[in-house]
Formats: structure tokens, C-alpha cells, sequence
């Protein structure tokens, strides 16, 4: 079974190469939290994902789903968990069921050579998931992954 492995340090500092993974909602917002670390970090990704919303705006199909967006030193990948953010969030039971789905389409497309996934501890900070049930996904799915812890 693979089980996360747990480094302290930044998130960003992730080898080259490397598919730095969060939680998103489909209304195109990094506005927040770890969110809007990663639309400083990487300004185009956010370009990006916010066209991915949009294009989507009125269909479902993003919630539980994958973006992956490419780049020069690392790729990001958008956990579609949340239709929304803030008090319109998702309930936590619908947040987790997005997580499954949203996992098992990052895994289908992470195709070889496959690349390392680093994280932080997705969904427990704007989206209030205690983080031991992303994980036990995670464990159910053998889902190898690298979760950075802040300092």
C-alpha cells in the first residue's frame, strides 16, 4: 500500500519535474490560502485554470475532475473538490467523493514516464476537510504522493 510520505518544507520547492498538486473550486478563484500562493507562483497556470472554469461554467463535469496544466519547471494539478469556496462551499461528504474521482483522473493522466505528485495537506485549510480522510483516499487508491508540511 502506498502511504504519503511527509517532508517539512515548501510546497515549491518540489523537484523539476515534479506535479504540484491542490484542491480547487470550479468558479475560476485562487483567491485564498495555499490557492493564492500557487496564482503568485505560477501566474500562467492560473491564466489557465481560470479559462478551464470558464469554459466550463455551466456544466458539472468539473467537479471531481483533473487539470493538469504544464509548465517549464513544475505542472500543476487542479483537484476539481468544491463547486465553490468560502460558505457556499461543498458539504464535506461531497468534497470527498469529488477528492476519489478527482484523484483516480490526476492518476489516469499522470501516464509515463510518470512524474513525482507533491502536495500540501489539500482540502483541510479553505475547504475544512480534516486532512486524515484525504489521506485515507489517498491510502485506498495507492496513491503515491509527497506532502509538504510548512516549517
Amino acid at each position: 500500500m502506498s502511504s504519503p510520505k511527509y517532508v517539512v518544507g515548501d510546497l515549491f520547492t518540489a523537484p523539476e519535474g515534479a506535479i504540484l498538486v491542490h484542491a480547487c473550486n470550479t468558479l475560476g478563484s485562487w483567491g485564498s490560502g495555499i490557492a493564492l500562493t500557487f496564482r503568485e507562483q505560477y501566474p500562467e497556470a492560473f491564466v489557465a485554470y481560470q479559462a478551464h472554469c470558464n469554459q466550463h461554467k455551466l456544466s458539472e463535469s468539473l467537479v471531481g475532475s483533473c487539470l493538469i496544466i504544464r509548465g517549464d519547471y513544475h505542472d500543476v494539478a487542479c483537484l476539481f473538490t468544491s463547486r465553490a469556496y468560502g460558505r457556499r462551499k461543498d458539504r464535506k461528504e461531497q468534497i470527498l467523493d469529488a477528492t476519489r474521482s478527482a484523484l483516480l483522473d490526476l492518476n489516469a493522466q499522470n501516464v509515463e514516464p510518470r512524474k513525482e505528485l507533491h502536495a500540501c495537506r489539500f482540502n483541510s485549510g479553505k475547504f475544512g476537510v480534516p486532512w486524515e480522510e484525504t489521506e485515507n483516499i489517498l491510502l485506498d487508491l495507492h496513491i503515491p504522493i509527497t506532502a509538504n508540511t510548512p516549517e
